[in-house]
Parts: structure tokens; C-alpha cells; sequence
């Protein structure tokens, strides 16, 4: 880049340039110098050093005056250039950072799902343990429940049982005393019996 800047900044290789492409173009259209042979010998000679020097004139005319502006465009395209190669590496940084926040992103997202899992087992498994104690509780009350319900008919079946055996040891024992028993004694045994039953 140096040596182009070089290069271009040297008048003498700028001018030796035009002067180059002066004789090109006197060769390219030098027709008109032989169309003309027929005016002498100076005639040929004549029309190609006219041509050089108007070629020369206008290679000084637009190196004069067109120099500055094409330097000028040139190096605003070279801006250009470097200001879109800056935004380029910009929006390169830019969109590697989206990518790496984006992985970190979904990093952090996989640990998350991960964490979420685990508290959901957790959960579930605590959730589990504790329908097992409330079922384990409650099958305990419904045994008790039913002990009591089976105490309770086992004690009414004992009383039932005792109060038929009462009568029936009564009605035995009326049938076999008839005339032994009086009244105040049969008062005597009803008695008893209450007394019995009440404890």
C-alpha cells in the first residue's frame, strides 16, 4: 500500500504515464498521418509530433486539473471502503456476542430445565409420601373406628346376652319356685339386675 502511495504521489511516473498512453493512442490512430503522404516527406512527420504534443497538452491539462479529483475520489472510495470493512467486523463482533449470549442463554436454560426436573420429582415424590402417610393415617382411624364400633356391639351383645340369661334364669327360676319366691323377693332380684346392668 506504501509503495502505491509512493507511486502515485511521484509527478514524473504520473507524467511518463500519460506520455505512454499519448503514444499509444498516436499509434492507434495515426491514420490520419498516412492518409496524408501525399503532401511531402515533413508532411507524416509533421502530423505525429502535432499529435504528441496535443496529446501531451491534453495529458497536462487533465493531470493539472483532473489529478486532485480523482486522488480525491480515490481516496473516498478508500474511506468507504474502510468504514464498510469497520461496520463488517462490527456487526461481526456483534452477531458472535448474539451467538454467544444466545449459548449461554441456552446453557443456563438447559440447567434451569434440569433444576425444574429435579424440583418436580422432588415435589412429587414428597407429594407421593405424603398421600401413602394420609392413607396409612387414615386406614389407622378407620381400624380404630371399627375396633370401637366392634367394642360397642360386642359390649351390647354381652348386655343382651346377660339380660336374656337373666330372663331366662328368672323365668326358670319362677317356673321351679312358683311358691318359694314371694313378691318383695322378686322386687329384690329386679333390683339387682338394674344394679348390674348399671355397672
Amino acid at each position: 500500500m506504501k509503495i502505491l502511495n509512493i507511486i502515485y504521489r511521484s509527478s514524473i511516473f504520473s507524467f511518463l504515464g500519460f506520455a505512454f498512453s499519448g503514444l499509444i493512442l498516436v499509434h492507434l490512430f495515426g491514420f490520419e498521418a498516412v492518409a496524408s503522404e501525399e503532401a511531402g516527406e515533413w508532411r507524416p512527420i509533421y502530423d505525429k509530433v502535432m499529435l504528441v504534443v496535443n496529446f501531451l497538452i491534453i495529458a497536462f491539462v487533465v493531470y493539472k486539473f483532473g489529478k486532485e479529483p480523482l486522488v480525491n475520489f480515490l481516496k473516498q472510495q478508500k474511506e468507504e471502503v474502510a468504514d464498510e470493512i469497520e461496520s463488517l467486523e462490527k456487526a461481526k463482533k456483534d452477531a458472535d456476542l448474539k451467538v454467544e449470549e444466545t449459548r449461554l442463554i441456552i446453557e443456563k436454560g438447559d440447567e434451569k430445565l434440569e433444576k425444574l426436573k429435579k424440583r418436580i420429582t422432588e415435589q412429587g415424590e414428597k407429594e407421593k409420601e405424603k398421600i401413602i402417610e394420609n392413607s396409612k393415617e387414615q386406614s389407622r382411624i378407620m381400624i380404630k373406628a371399627a375396633k370401637k364400633r366392634i367394642d360397642t356391639w360386642m359390649l351390647q351383645a354381652q348386655k343382651q346376652y346377660k339380660s336374656e340369661l337373666i330372663d331366662m334364669a328368672v323365668a326358670a327360676a319362677m317356673n321351679k319356685l312358683p311358691g318359694v319366691i314371694t313378691e318383695d323377693d322378686i322386687n329384690a332380684l329386679n333390683e339387682n339386675y338394674l344394679e348390674s346392668m348399671k355397672s
